[in-house]
């Protein structure tokens, strides 16, 4: 997905991180040293890195290209804790409260048990905190 954002001419860093979050929804990593030229054209913006985890900036008219790491989520997933986890694909979509059998990876994946059934199976913590099964339709 490309989204192009009209940025002023003169707005630089601060109106390329207000741009560039709002494309996300959440915080954009800067390093305070960074110079970020003007785009007369306005910026655009695409998901880059794995499960979504850095944001591609550009300024087509000019060819400049930036990869932004956005802030990591906050979201940690403790043994014995309960959550809902959820699948979706074409049509369908069917989810299943869970209980995790340790503690969530650097990557978000845990091995959690299905409270009803007993079946212990893999899920993956989305950005926004959603379980979701490896391969869903919503996997980022």
């Amino acid at each position: 997905m490309l989204l192009a954002a009209n940025v002023p001419a003169q707005a630089g860093m601060d109106a390329l991180r207000q741009q560039a979050e709002n494309f996300a929804g959440r915080e954009v990593v800067f390093d305070p040293r960074l110079t970020v030229p003007d785009c007369i054209g306005g910026y655009a913006f695409a998901w880059s890195g794995p499960r979504s985890s850095a944001l591609a900036a550009s300024c087509p008219p000019t060819g400049w290209r930036i990869i932004l790491p956005l802030q990591a989520a906050a979201l940690t997933i403790r043994r014995g804790q309960t959550v809902r986890v959820e699948a979706a694909g074409q049509g369908f979509r069917v989810g299943a409260d869970v209980i995790a059998e340790g503690r969530s990876d650097s990557n978000g994946n845990i091995t959690v048990r299905n409270s009803r059934s007993g079946r212990s199976f893999s899920a993956v913590a989305g950005p926004d905190g959603q379980m979701i099964l490896p391969g869903s339709a919503d996997q980022p």
